[in-house]
Formats: C-alpha cells, structure tokens, sequence
C-alpha cells in the first residue's frame, strides 16, 4: 500500500493491510472504480489468504512437524466434531480444496453472468472469504443486477458455513451436512432475520415486492455472514433495520468458517447449559445433559466458551468506552466498535454506513481501529 500510487500514510496503509487480512473489510480508500487495478486485486487477495489463512497454514506446518495440529483447529472453532478423515493433512486439503472450489466455482457464475473477468475475480475472492472488499464505491449496488446479488448471496452463505462440513460432499454423506445442529440454526437464523427484515420494508418503502426481497436476502446475508457488502445504504431503512444489522453481526456464521464474531456455536452451547440450569431449578433432583449433536456438552468446552463469550463483551465495552473519550458519538462508538470486533467493517449512521469510509477519523482512532 506505501508503495502504491495512493499516497497512503503508514497509518492507513496498516489500517487498510489490518482489515484485508481480518476480513473486516472497513476501509479507508475512496474513489475504487479509479483506483489501479493492482491494488484492487491486492486488497482482495489479502482477504482471500486472511480467510483461510490460520487454519490451514497451521494444520499444514504443524502436521510437517509432526505436532498434534487438530488441537489448534479444535481450539480455532470450539468444536469437537467428529474427525471423518484419518489424518489432519487430509483435513487440511478438504478445507484447503473446498475453499478454492467455492472460489472458482463463484468466478465462473459471476462470470456467467457477465461481470467483467477482473470484477468477478476479485468479488470471488472477497465473497467466500466473507470480507466484503469491493472494486466500486457503490460495493454490489454497482452491478444493479438482482441476480448478481442472489449469487453473491448464496456463496456468502457458503463462506459462513464449517468449512471441513463440506467434506461430507467428497465422502458423499451429504445428509450429515444438513442434520449437524449448527447449520440448521444457521438456516434458521438466517431466514428469520431476513422474513423479519423483508416485512418491515414492505410495509415501510414503497418498492416492488421482488427488489425489497432482493435487498433484504443480500444485506442481511452479509450482515450475518459478517462480509459487509451492501447493494444500498441500509441505515436509511429505520428502526427495525438498525437492529437487525447491529445484532446479526454478533452472532456471526458457523464456526471453523471465514465469517467473524461469537458464532453460533458458542450460543448454542450457552444456551443449551443455562436451559438445564433453568430445568433443574423447577426440578433440582433430576438429571439432565446438555447436548450438541447427540453428544453430550463436558465442562469444559463449556468453560471454553463461555470464557471466550465473556472476553469479547469485555473487550466489546471497553472499546466503546474508548472511542466515546476520543469524541466519538454513541452511536458511533457503539456501531464502529462491532464493525471493528465481529469483523464486519461498515458501522451504521452518516459517518461509517454502507456508503461511507474511515479516512476521516484520526491517526489514533485508526489505531485503535
């Protein structure tokens, strides 16, 4: 990025490095559709390695190490599924393949579509690593094609989904796939944010029925999937869609995918140990397990995530705390501090919505960003 004909300070050049590999996609760069080709193909790069990034590249060198690399991948996703390969090399390269499958597969539909081969290369690599870099100012909005926007969508939902499920595909047990508890939460999670999403701007803009479905799957997709493209400028849609994308983005896709924040694992289990807790108190003598696809919750991967929960919420607070004594609103304290943790990168409001970026804040806020 120094080296680049933008003339960015350190500052913002680290800023703009810093989401790239994150997958964040906040952004401190204006005036994309001018911008030199190379540099917009490296910013989606650096997405498309931050999203496989960690997982496979630590399984890879510890397994050459003969180090137990599993364990970090557990550690990764708090979540001990079943290990259906043998080795962790063959994890790796199912991840590794899949990855690059849905990459590829992503291209050859944009292009189907005909969006020019640079735009669809690049969009590829930012959509299944869910980062939400875009080569035009006007992100997808740009391409004013709802089936770009249906495509893009679907491949968003890809990325954040487990990405060693998809292994079930290659070891045809595609019904796993479909019967791991996370995923149907995750379908239903998903649906019921954009049914709710889809009736409120019915009844409140005065659209056709298909458009208002269009943007209500495709921003409430990447709010979920935490990637941060935006068709238009959805902090314009009231109350009920602030909400939504404030929260939505705290829950976050699967975990082990490309997307940010909690996970919906990790509620799962929260949720599943505080219903037993609730059960016991109305009968305190009775035995009840918690459990997570068919198989019972120990103590610790209970303390794990509920550690990990508490941290982000900590964590999540103090920032705000921060940004509101560098003289940053509430809501833009609140809004900026999830974009930066859940990794989603647009804010909500005038100064960092959809449609706005981060070059205006200070050197020290960017930092802290």
């Amino acid at each position: 990025f120094l080296l680049s004909t933008t003339s960015l300070s350190l500052t913002d050049a680290f800023f703009e490095s810093v989401s790239g590999l994150t997958t964040t996609g906040a952004t401190i760069l204006s005036n994309l559709d001018h911008l030199p080709r190379g540099l917009l193909f490296w910013r989606s790069v650096l997405q498309w390695l931050g999203g496989i990034g960690i997982i496979v590249m630590a399984l890879t060198i510890l397994t050459d190490m003969r180090v137990g690399g599993l364990e970090l991948f557990q550690s990764e996703s708090s979540d001990r599924s079943e290990k259906f390969l043998p080795r962790v090399a063959q994890i790796a390269k199912v991840i590794f393949f899949t990855y690059l499958f849905l990459t590829v597969f992503c291209f050859i539909c944009l292009l189907v579509l005909k969006v020019g081969w640079f735009d669809a290369l690049c969009h590829s690599m930012t959509t299944i690593s869910t980062g939400g870099f875009s080569t035009h100012d006007a992100s997808i909005g740009f391409f004013k094609s709802p089936a770009v926007e249906y495509v893009i969508s679907l491949f968003m939902w890809s990325g954040g989904v487990t990405q060693l499920l998809f292994g079930y595909f290659f070891t045809r047990n595609w019904r796993s796939f479909f019967r791991d508890d996370q995923v149907k939460a995750y379908i239903r999670i998903s649906s019921f944010f954009i049914l709710v999403m889809t009736v409120w701007n019915v009844l409140h803009l005065e659209e056709d029925l298909l458009g208002i479905i269009t943007k209500s799957v495709f921003n409430v997709l990447s709010a979920v999937t935490t990637t941060g493209f935006s068709s238009e400028n959805y902090s314009n849609w009231g109350g009920i869609g602030w909400m939504i994308f404030y929260i939505a983005p705290f829950i976050g896709g699967c975990t082990g995918s490309t997307s940010g924040s909690i996970k919906i694992f990790r509620f799962q289990v929260l949720w599943r140990v505080t219903a037993i807790h609730l059960k016991k108190l109305r009968r305190p003598h009775a035995i009840f397990l918690a459990k997570y696809n068919g198989k019972q919750i120990s103590e610790s991967v209970f303390d794990s995530v509920a550690s990990f929960v508490m941290l982000f919420i900590f964590c999540y607070f103090f920032l705000c705390f921060v940004l509101a004594l560098f003289g940053l609103d509430f809501l833009t304290s609140l809004s900026a501090a999830a974009a930066m943790l859940t990794n989603l990168g647009p804010g909500l409001g005038d100064q960092i919505g959809p449609t706005q970026t981060y070059a205006s804040f200070s050197s020290s806020i960017k930092c802290i960003f």
